[in-house]
């Protein structure tokens, strides 16, 4: 019984995480091919900042996994949905960019990567960090 609350206490406490701060910013969904494709060109072209990031997370419903997919374009990593992260950023190989510039990437791209076994999104976007 003690346990079972405990999770109940949990469980409330990681849904009101993952659904509060309502957040908005165009993403597109996208398949892996296209994805890579746009990282490999910005790539060889040297001349923009992006980032590149990788998410493993946990979820229950697709509800669940689109507001996720939200929150992290959104850079929020919301506690207990995502179990381990990684990032690269990519900086120009001329100069050092900062936030007013034309020459930083503008826009995300997400590609769901799911199997039975886990499911990994990767995010194409804008170099900023990741809040909690």
């Amino acid at each position: 019984m003690k346990f079972n609350c405990f999770l109940m206490i949990f469980l409330f406490k990681v849904s009101t995480n993952l659904f509060s701060q309502n957040n908005h910013i165009n993403y597109t969904v996208t398949d892996s091919t296209i994805l890579f494709n746009k990282v490999d060109s910005l790539k060889k072209d040297e001349h923009t900042e992006f980032a590149l990031s990788t998410f493993l997370v946990n979820y229950q419903s697709q509800e669940e996994l689109r507001i996720l997919v939200d929150k992290l374009a959104n850079n929020f990593l919301p506690e207990g949905y995502v179990i381990c992260w990684g990032n690269k950023t990519y900086y120009p190989k001329t100069e050092y960019i900062n936030d007013e510039t034309d020459k930083k990437f503008n826009q995300t791209f997400a590609y769901i990567k799911e199997n039975s076994f886990e499911t990994i999104i990767y995010l194409l976007k804008p170099s900023r960090s990741i809040t909690r």
